[in-house]
């Protein structure tokens, strides 16, 4: 079919997106997945219940929290 796949390659950093299609490329499909956290060194953002999207991604789909209590994970809702 003419696809090529390359895992583990940093865009931006070994080729850009641009270089990719100058090369022949005709379409460059990119798969951040969820990375590593990057926090903003903001007021509050170590509260009880504030997040990461990576922790909150496992909490709710590794540990199944959204089954609380019926797993041991819970993950804070806000009220209302």
């Amino acid at each position: 079919m003419g696809v090529e796949i390359v895992l583990n390659a940093v865009i931006g950093r070994v080729q850009t997106i641009d270089e990719l299609l100058s090369d022949g490329y005709d379409a460059v499909f990119v798969g951040t997945g969820a990375g590593l956290p990057v926090f903003m060194n903001i007021p509050g953002e170590n509260l009880v219940g504030v997040y990461s999207a990576n922790e909150y991604l496992t909490r709710v789909n590794l540990m199944r929290a959204y089954r609380f209590p019926e797993y041991d994970t819970p993950v804070l809702r806000a009220e209302g």
